[in-house]
């Protein structure tokens, strides 16, 4: 007898899917509660990390036969496990972050849910996001990548202003931090080949624009991998297939075109850690939060995606 796929994974998945709440008045629980209960998924590898009060506030505005008991939220059909957060010391994102990765094993998937950059205090310290916070925590070089549905993007640096790119990009383990990045990767999504784009317009033109570049090519040449440099304007159109990874030296250079290319069915995934930490590529959208009116597209990408993760 030929088995299912979702029979194939009950029988072999042992990580769990651990999702944090982000910030209490954006659209992060709503979105993810009506696509959880939405698709078919594994509901005993889930489990989300909430404080009562703010799951209670979401579901007064969702019109969904939903309840709770016992640290299970239930449609009657379907069941989702619930651990409420009680530290009031910090920010509910903050709180709530915390006590996943308390709970989670290697392998894991640490699903967050947006939030916004004030919320990212912890022991006196202040962080631009997930992605700075958890490099700090695990005291490695997170890789911010974003997934689509048939491409993969990675961007060498964050959240910092264009004039400290370049001095960033020098002072980075480029090739140690790519090479992480790859194996982390799904094994569905396995890198063949690497396309790279110039830091400067047209790769810095032969050194007519700017000689920074020759950073970009010199580490294109030390990869031992197919790698090529592009122009970040141009690099999009050479897309073929979902085991190249298309790397960008800078934030909005890769994500304007990511964007633009997708809408809002993306994943922001963290490489390079011990979970694998992903979230949906839109923010918390305050303006929509309690009206019901949130989409929920790129919600459902993300966890149909991971689900099928091995």
């Amino acid at each position: 007898m030929v088995q299912s796929r979702k029979t194939q994974l009950l029988y072999f998945k042992q990580y769990m899917i651990l999702t944090t709440q982000g910030h209490e008045k954006g659209i992060g629980l709503e979105v993810f509660i009506k696509s959880f209960f939405k698709l078919d998924l594994l509901e005993k590898n889930h489990r989300l990390y909430c404080f009562k009060e703010s799951l209670l506030d979401t579901l007064d505005n969702l019109r969904l036969p939903l309840s709770f008991s016992g640290g299970i939220l239930s449609d009657g059909h379907k069941n989702l496990s619930l651990k409420f957060c009680e530290n009031r010391d910090i920010p509910q994102t903050m709180a709530c972050l915390l006590a996943a990765i308390k709970d989670s094993s290697e392998g894991d998937i640490l699903h967050t849910l947006p939030s916004s950059k004030d919320q990212f205090k912890f022991e006196n310290k202040k962080f631009k996001g997930h992605t700075d916070f958890l490099g700090d925590y695990y005291d490695l070089d997170a890789g911010m990548c974003f997934l689509s549905p048939d491409s993969n993007f990675l961007l060498l640096t964050d959240h910092i202003p264009l004039d400290q790119v370049y001095k960033s990009l020098k002072e980075q383990d480029l090739i140690q931090k790519i090479k992480s990045c790859i194996s982390g990767f799904p094994k569905d999504r396995k890198i063949n080949q690497v396309l790279i784009a110039g830091i400067n317009p047209h790769a810095g033109e032969e050194g007519v624009i700017s000689t920074q570049d020759q950073l970009i090519f010199d580490l294109s040449k030390k990869l031992n991998m197919e790698a090529n440099v592009y122009s970040g304007d141009t690099m999009h159109f050479s897309r073929e297939n979902i085991n190249q990874l298309l790397i960008y030296p800078s934030h909005d250079q890769g994500l304007g075109v990511f964007k633009a290319l997708y809408g809002l069915i993306g994943i922001n995934f963290t490489a390079n850690l011990p979970v694998r930490r992903v979230s949906v590529d839109h923010g918390t959208a305050f303006n929509l939060f309690g009206k019901d009116a949130a989409k929920t597209a790129g919600m459902e990408f993300l966890l149909s995606e991971v689900e099928n993760w091995e």
